[in-house]
């Protein structure tokens, strides 16, 4: 029995020795930290280290050998003597007031004042490791309601303050944001509006029966209003309410648009409410908060047009009931309806071409007087800007010292002739093409062009020994302003062409061209807009910026026949024939056999694709 027992002692003692040589081998080489103090074991070619937090580096100092370390990373050997000292803090109460960017809201943000006890963390061993201590805040001093009111004054915050929130705010035991006051916001009003009293859509006139023509009996759907019938009511802004910020500043609210009308050839303003002063067809334009109205009056032919009748010139709407005979002219400055055919004749409108008939040997042509207002448009444009440029010199001058104290001073109309000589030399020249094309196109142009181009001569040319003033300068100024306000309604109505079909005639459209009937045989189309010729297409060169959509194009025989697009649009074919041309961009492509449901198109490599 002894023996066992003293065996087992002996076991005990080695497992201890055991014991004790792993655990000197486990911290051989390792730094770890206990209750704030760092205890580190030596291994040769080991440097344990000690990684101060960068959290807290101001609040943590680490003195190795009685010197302040400055380094955040620091080896230590069992040599070192390493002290550490950890620095507390205070935070004093704080509250900042802010406000939004209409200063209709103000927020308060409070923190109460605390103090910060901190004490090093502990760390388990190992080669490497972090200093870094725990923190305890404990509240000692709350924001006052002094505080928080001074805080509002120097905001400038006095409306709306929510005193309830000054009392939750002064309680707050955590950083928190409160809203604090609120302001009123403005209400915006309403622009003025137009109410219209008449209906402007032409109802009808475009609609096929069952075998694809147009039933001109409907004709009679387009709008029509009497003298003295009201067309619409401008109606006033009506105005918003003002609000109030947290400053106590008033808020306005949105700034209002009034309707600017300008009445044209058969309407009038009786106070706020448009009204007809002639029969014809109501057209009402608006952009934005312009807006023009006008009469259009129509012109009806029961029968043909013929040598008998004379050629056509008319402001508004043409309708023939009829045909147009051979070598006629029709010129309308807005639509025109042919009931019938049209032979080897010219017919132009301002707006649309209507017809339900074949066009033989004809010119068809919409939108080509848009052109000219352009070209106005541009003139006018340049002529402002100068004339705007000479007023402000001949205005500086007039009201100088010098120029009202001379005994010999020079009129108003030398020095504008001085100016135009050597400071703007291209005016003249501009103005007299403006002149000249106003008068060109006089039939055609409303009053106001006409007017300008008059005044505009009187200024340049009239021989007068009466001198020019600046009031009739910035009249004229004036209108130019208007007439370029006017013309940005100009072209809001679609252009078009609509026609059964089409035989070796010209088509130009500033819009879309469709032929419904039959097709279109060795003819010329050109159009800004979308082209469709719902049957055949035979012969001719078909030019359109948006696009070509056909039935049936060229004939067994390869008649050629071009079609043509930019890059971007798309050509359809529901069948195409050999001698078919495709011209996409610069790109070509000649069909030379039958090709069915086909779509040509740029891919985004440029190439030409049929689909």
């Amino acid at each position: 029995m002894e023996g066992e027992i003293v065996k087992g002692k002996v076991e005990k003692l080695i497992d201890y020795q055991g014991f004790a040589s792993y655990k000197k081998q486990l911290l051989k080489g390792k730094i770890w930290i206990t209750n704030g103090v760092v205890y580190v074991k030596d291994d040769p070619g080991v440097f344990p280290t000690l990684q101060i937090d960068s959290a807290f580096l101001n609040e943590i100092i680490v003195t190795k050998n009685g010197k302040i370390m400055t380094e955040d990373m620091l080896a230590i050997s069992e040599k070192d003597d390493i002290s550490i000292e950890v620095i507390n803090g205070k935070v004093l109460p704080r509250c900042i007031v802010t406000t939004n960017e209409q200063q209709l809201k103000a927020y308060i943000e409070v923190e109460p004042g605390y103090e910060i006890t901190r004490k090093i963390k502990n760390a388990l061993l190992a080669r490497k490791v972090t200093l870094t201590v725990e923190e305890k805040k404990t509240i000692t001093e709350k924001v006052s309601i002094e505080e928080i009111r001074q805080a509002l004054r120097e905001a400038n915050v006095f409306y709306g303050i929510r005193e309830e929130v000054i009392i939750m705010a002064s309680q707050a035991e955590e950083p928190i944001i409160y809203e604090v006051a609120t302001g009123i916001p403005p209400q915006d009003g309403k622009d003025g509006f137009l109410e219209m009293k008449v209906d402007l859509n032409i109802k009808n006139l475009l609609l096929e029966d069952e075998r694809g023509n147009i039933d001109f009996r409907e004709s009679s759907e387009i709008p029509i209003v009497e003298t003295g019938e009201l067309l619409g009511i401008i109606h006033p802004p009506q105005q918003g309410n003002t609000g109030i910020s947290v400053t106590n500043q008033p808020i306005k609210p949105k700034s209002l648009k009034s309707i600017t009308f300008y009445s044209e050839n058969g309407t009038k303003l009786h106070g706020n409410r448009i009204v007809a002063t002639r029969s014809g067809r109501p057209r009402i334009y608006q952009k934005d908060h312009i807006v023009k109205a006008a009469i259009i009056p129509k012109f009806i032919q029961k029968g043909n047009v013929n040598l008998t009748t004379g050629n056509i010139h008319f402001f508004g709407d043409v309708e023939i009931k009829g045909e147009v005979e051979e070598n006629m002219v029709i010129d309308a400055g807005s639509n025109v309806i042919v009931h019938s055919s049209i032979r080897n004749s010219t017919v132009t409108a301002l707006n649309s071409i209507t017809s339900g008939g074949n066009s033989e040997n004809s010119i068809l042509s919409v939108g080509e007087k848009n052109t000219v207002i352009v070209q106005l448009d541009s003139y006018l444009r340049t002529i402002t800007e100068q004339l705007e440029e000479m007023y402000e010199i001949l205005e500086q001058t007039a009201k100088s010292a010098s120029y009202k104290n001379s005994e010999s001073k020079q009129s108003l109309k030398s020095i504008f002739k001085f100016l135009l000589q050597h400071s703007f030399v291209k005016f003249t020249d501009v103005a007299k093409n403006y002149i000249e094309l106003v008068y060109q196109e006089k039939d055609f142009l409303k009053k106001e062009w006409q007017i300008t181009a008059e005044q505009l001569r009187n200024l340049l040319f009239e021989v007068s020994q009466l001198d020019i003033t600046l009031t009739q300068i910035k009249l004229l100024i004036s209108l130019m302003h208007t007439i370029q306000e006017m013309n940005l309604l100009d072209f809001e109505e679609s252009k078009f062409i609509y026609i059964a079909s089409v035989s070796n005639s010209t088509l130009l459209c500033n819009g879309n061209i469709h032929v419904y009937g039959k097709g279109c045989l060795n003819t010329t189309i050109e159009a800004q807009g979308k082209v469709v010729i719902g049957g055949y297409l035979r012969g001719g060169n078909i030019t359109s910026k948006e696009g070509i959509k056909a039935n049936i194009v060229g004939s067994t025989g390869g008649v050629k026949t071009v079609l043509s697009v930019p890059a971007g649009s798309t050509i359809q074919i529901k069948k195409a024939y050999g001698g078919t041309t495709i011209h996409i961009g610069y790109k070509q492509l000649n069909l030379m056999d039958i090709q069915e449901n086909i779509t040509a198109f740029l891919d985004v490599k440029g190439n030409l694709v049929l689909k």
